[in-house]
């Protein structure tokens, strides 16, 4: 009899996912698939849209990775057209790219992961702050 682990919700990401792993009867894993929900309707903004306009209009919909957005879109406009960017398109496209992995990777780990992981302990040693000053910075009631 198999057994199937569900990681439900998949956290850190824009959307909704799960992960089900499944392990045999030795306890081994078998299988393991990704289920993202990938339609939100974002596809409803474009319709009707020149398609020249929708690489501006894409990129707003994530603040995490509006670059991912662009490229995959202008890629998609190409295919529309028929056409394939110039060699030093291409490259612009990749430097593009390795840019906002460079800023994804960055934002990440200052806005979305390092205040999980130390809990405001690293604002403490770096600014000096005690930790109750860092308390009444971080809480917005006002002290009375």
């Amino acid at each position: 009899m198999t057994k199937v682990i569900n990681i439900q919700p998949v956290t850190r990401i824009e959307g909704h996912a799960r992960i089900a792993i499944h392990l045999d009867d030795d306890g081994n894993v078998n299988d393991a698939f990704l289920h993202i929900m990938s339609l939100r309707g974002f596809e409803k903004f474009i319709e009707g849209r020149p398609a020249e306009e929708v690489p501006r209009i894409v990129n707003r919909i994530c603040g995490i990775c509006p670059w991912m957005h662009h490229l995959s879109s202008n890629k998609a406009v190409d295919g529309c057209f028929g056409v394939t960017p110039t060699p030093t398109g291409h490259k612009l496209r990749e430097l593009c790219q390795t840019m906002a992995h460079i800023n994804d990777k960055i934002l990440h780990f200052f806005s979305l992961q390092l205040p999980i992981s130390f809990s405001g302990r690293i604002v403490i040693l770096r600014f000096g702050m005690s930790l109750e000053s860092l308390k009444r910075r971080l809480n917005l009631q006002p002290r009375l």
